[in-house]
Order: structure tokens, then C-alpha cells, then sequence
């Protein structure tokens, strides 16, 4: 393990936003400062590594979490009302904070509240794509996306080892994996059983099928099937407005019907049989 006295800060460029590169190599050194060999990313170590030095759960209301100096002790307060995996999250964005410089941040996170809906500055942003790192690092979360390749079934494992949410796992494999896919994120809203597209993310090598925001699913496809049957379902899905390309695609439906939404991940190319029947077969291992 590195002795680190100090807490790892990153370059920042002139209009004080860091370059990816420098995400990477400042949250590769923090973590090997915390001895972190495999996941789960251990958050509370890291946090006092950067000069946290409390962690509560508290009721904040519709704030995710800020830094708060009491004392002279730098503390995170997270909210109570989150799901464990909302409350990482947001340990890992108040971690971000320390490694931009942004400390003592009681004034700077007053003025800037994270409340589900708000304008998010570059610099949140920014903190966004560190937290992102911290919680699935490059160095671990790489070479399993290799090696297992892309599917919802992996998505799901990865998700449990890593102790991330189910979108922040599709966003961070969309980003590394080498395979051509789509993740879409549905949103039950109107009448029963209808959807609609929050996001979609794809990979660098995914060219074609453009889905616009806020278009929905066309009858009989996977994401509407998935939220009517329940599970996962795959299927050659048309999901592109206007246009008759089919492509393999497997949905899934998740949570509740206050919180619940449906994944789809979307292969691409024409090898996308071989990448629907590698994702069948690997679900039976999943947890």
C-alpha cells in the first residue's frame, strides 16, 4: 500500500474541469493508496484517505448528500431516505469534491444542493464521472467486461460485485466494452404497461439505431414485453422511429410500480446473433 499523507487532488484544466486521463490516473493512485485489490470499491476507507473523516446518514430531505465542515472535521452527510446503493453513490460524489479541491465545502454545497431534477453544473458533472470511477474502477471493472463480454445477465453481476446501481453498471459497460450495444433506460409513465425512453448510452464501436429521447417502444417489442411479463426478454426489436432494421435486443424490468423502469441493451453488428446467444447462455449463471 502507497503511504499517502496528503489527499490526492486532481489537474485541472483552465476552465477547472479534469481531463479523463487525469480522472483515471488520480482515482488509480487513490485506490492504491487504500490497497483496493477487488470490488467492492471499500468508500469509507477512501473517504478518510481524502480527510473525511465522519460519514452520517441523516434526513436531508431532497438532497442526495454534501460536505460539511463541523468542528474542524470534514464531515459527508448522506440521506437517509436513499437506497444503499443511492447513498454509495453519493459518498463516492462528496469524495469527488476533495479530489477537485473543493474543501472545506460547507459554503460550496450550499450553494449548490444535488436535488433530483436540478440544472447539474460542468463541475457536478465532473464529480459525476470521478464518483463513476471510484465505484467502478478502469483497472477492475475493464478486464471483467472483457472477459465476460455484454449482456444484462453480466450488467447484473457486475451490479452485485461492485455494489453499483443497475444504470450506473450499463452506463460504465456501454463505456468500456469493445462489444457494439445501446443500454436504453424506460420509464413507465401514462397509461398502464406505456413507456418511454429516460436515456440511452452506447459504445464507441455502436453506429446506427438512434433512438430519440422521450420515443417510445413499438408494440410487441422486448421493453414492453418485459414490463407486462416481468424478467427478461429477448427478441429482434425495431426501435428506431421511422425505420424497419431490426437488431437482437433483451429487456428487463426492475423495482416497483412507483420506482420501476425497464433496461434494454441493444446489439449491434453482425455479430449481434452471437452476442444475444452468448448473453442467453450466461444468464443461467448469474446471480
Amino acid at each position: 500500500m502507497t503511504e499517502v499523507t496528503d489527499p490526492v487532488l486532481i489537474p485541472c484544466a483552465e476552465e477547472g474541469l479534469p481531463e479523463p486521463c487525469e480522472i483515471r490516473r488520480a482515482v488509480s493512485k487513490l485506490l492504491d493508496a487504500a490497497d483496493v485489490r477487488k470490488p467492492p470499491v471499500p468508500l469509507h476507507r477512501v473517504a478518510a484517505l481524502q480527510g473525511i473523516r465522519r460519514i452520517v446518514v441523516a434526513d436531508l430531505g431532497t438532497v442526495d448528500g454534501w460536505l460539511v465542515e463541523e468542528r474542524g472535521v470534514l464531515v459527508a452527510k448522506l440521506n437517509r431516505a436513499a437506497p444503499p446503493y443511492r447513498r454509495r453513490y453519493s459518498l463516492a460524489h462528496e469524495i469527488a469534491h476533495t479530489m477537485l479541491g473543493d474543501t472545506p465545502a460547507s459554503r460550496w454545497n450550499a450553494e449548490h444542493p444535488r436535488r433530483p431534477g436540478a440544472h447539474r453544473t460542468a463541475r457536478e458533472r465532473a464529480c459525476d464521472a470521478i464518483a463513476a470511477e471510484l465505484l467502478l474502477p478502469y483497472h477492475l471493472f475493464q478486464p471483467r467486461c472483457r472477459e465476460l463480454g455484454a449482456s444484462l445477465a453480466i450488467v447484473k453481476r457486475l451490479a452485485d460485485d461492485f455494489d453499483a446501481s443497475l444504470s450506473a453498471t450499463a452506463i460504465r459497460m456501454a463505456e468500456l466494452t469493445s462489444d457494439p450495444i445501446i443500454i436504453a433506460r424506460w420509464a413507465p409513465v401514462g397509461p398502464p404497461q406505456h413507456l418511454t425512453l429516460e436515456w440511452s448510452t452506447r459504445s464507441r464501436t455502436a453506429r446506427g439505431c438512434y433512438i430519440p429521447r422521450g420515443s417510445s417502444p413499438p408494440p410487441g417489442s422486448t421493453p414492453l414485453r418485459a414490463i407486462r411479463q416481468g424478467g427478461r426478454v429477448t427478441g429482434a426489436d425495431n426501435v428506431t422511429p421511422g425505420r424497419r432494421e431490426t437488431h437482437y435486443t433483451e429487456s428487463e424490468a426492475f423495482g416497483t410500480k412507483t420506482t420501476g423502469f425497464v433496461l434494454s441493451m441493444i446489439h449491434l453488428g453482425p455479430r449481434s446473433k452471437q452476442a444475444l446467444s452468448r448473453a442467453t447462455t450466461t444468464q443461467g449463471d448469474a446471480p
